[in-house]
């Protein structure tokens, strides 16, 4: 009860400032062309998955159904089919099976006085299937965010240096 208690309040928004919100959001492009829209919408292919598995880095904590990256790649002549239908269904049918929506939460020590909650931090083990979707769809949003973000909103894109601006 501490640990979810102390959590819940660390992490809950003091709300934003609508004035703000509104003033980013109106530079935001709300529309997509066509073809940008095929480009995010196409099926996932096989390629496409494999090419993100091997992109993916080697020994990280799988979720908990155990299947790390190197069992993906290792085993992905035999998964293929199945493992494109899936991420195929889940993006045309917009139905994520129970397994991608779970994670092992756990909390990580980061310093000082290690009986004080303050000095953990939680981290959410995922999946390794969920884990290569979102990267694909990371990848294909990656491609376009040019174009839908406004060249001062710098938040999570690498490419974009401060002078930019």
């Amino acid at each position: 009860k501490e640990t979810t208690d102390f959590y819940s309040k660390l992490y809950t928004s003091e709300g934003a400032d609508d004035g703000k919100v509104e003033q980013v959001s109106t530079k935001i492009r709300t529309s997509l062309s066509g073809e940008q829209k095929l480009k995010l919408n196409k099926f996932i292919s096989e390629d496409e998955i494999i090419k993100t598995i091997r992109a993916m880095k080697n020994n990280k904590s799988p979720g908990d159904d155990g299947l790390t990256k190197e069992f993906y790649q290792t085993f992905f002549e035999d998964i293929k089919e199945e493992l494109c239908e899936m991420f195929n269904n889940i993006i045309f049918k917009k139905e994520m099976p129970e397994s991608l929506r779970n994670a092992i939460i756990t909390l990580l020590y980061k310093k000082n006085d290690h009986r004080l909650l303050k000095n953990w931090r939680p981290v959410s083990l995922l999946n390794t299937d969920y884990k290569i979707l979102s990267k694909i769809l990371a990848t294909r949003l990656r491609e376009l965010i040019d174009t839908i973000l406004p060249k001062n909103q710098k938040c999570g894109e690498p490419k974009r240096q401060m002078n930019e601006i």
